[in-house]
């Protein structure tokens, strides 16, 4: 019997991997279908014209257009295949962390200068509490958990709204909050958002696989730090993680209150 229960444990378990694999294969077709051939056919539209435009028909203001149009979509991809190698390496165990001392100021930064225009074009605060200290970390994903949480702030929100980035010392872990004004997650969901593939229902356009915050929680548990996330009171949704302290500290960082 005991032998039995092992064999129905593992005959279980394989199928559950089987589901999965399906499931993700399944997403990555659908994906590559939407996520990569549509900005992909903007690039390469906007590139026909430039080629095509040898009698000078676009001014110079329409140019400018076509090269945002093959920068944005160029960006949106170089995200999306990001998203898709790191979730190989989390679903394959072969994450690793290059951890280094880390200043969240600097990761903050970069992950808004990547994001371009999108970010930058929104009303956007970040609130850096004074003398924050310096982190062990991998810069390069924590600054991917970042991106995540700042592209699905704007991806679930109205392109006048504010989204609010704010860091601070809470006992012996920093605390990252990404927050938006858009639409709330029922109560129910709150746990499920970081669930593989789980899409929140929303009247806005929204593209993506559901594995950005899935992403996320994988990364931010690696460095042994926590992820959740809370409606607001005024609406929209707050997602917040941690990374632990050292107990070794390299100094402080100065402050940062900035509003674009």
């Amino acid at each position: 019997m005991a032998i039995n229960r092992i064999k129905l444990a593992e005959q279980a378990r394989q199928t559950h991997t089987l589901i999965e694999s399906e499931r993700l294969r399944t997403a990555l077709f659908n994906s590559l279908s939407h996520d990569l051939r549509t900005p992909l056919a903007s690039i390469i539209g906007a590139v026909t014209g430039l080629i095509e435009d040898q009698n000078a028909v676009y001014s110079p203001e329409a140019q400018q257009d076509l090269l945002q149009t093959i920068l944005h979509g160029a960006e949106r991809m170089n995200r999306f295949v990001n998203n898709l190698l790191d979730m190989a390496r989390l679903e394959s165990g072969m994450l690793k962390l290059n951890k280094d001392w880390c200043d969240l100021q600097d990761i903050i930064g970069v992950a808004v200068n990547n994001l371009g225009e999108a970010l930058t074009s929104r009303p956007l605060d970040i609130n850096v509490q004074p003398e924050l200290p310096l982190v062990r970390a991998d810069f390069i994903l924590i600054e991917q958990v970042l991106i995540n949480l700042l592209d699905n702030a704007l991806k679930y929100s109205e392109q006048d709204s504010k989204i609010v980035v704010s860091t601070q010392k809470r006992g012996k872990q920093v605390e990252t909050a990404v927050a938006n004004r858009g639409q709330g997650i029922p109560e129910t969901d709150l746990s499920k958002v970081f669930d593989k593939f789980y899409r929140l229902n929303s009247p806005l356009q929204v593209s993506g696989t559901g594995l950005g915050l899935a992403i996320c929680k994988g990364i931010i548990e690696a460095h042994g730090g926590e992820i959740w996330a809370e409606n607001n009171k005024l609406g929209g949704v707050t997602i917040t993680f941690t990374i632990p302290l050292s107990s070794k500290s390299l100094g402080r960082v100065p402050v940062m209150n900035e509003g674009v």
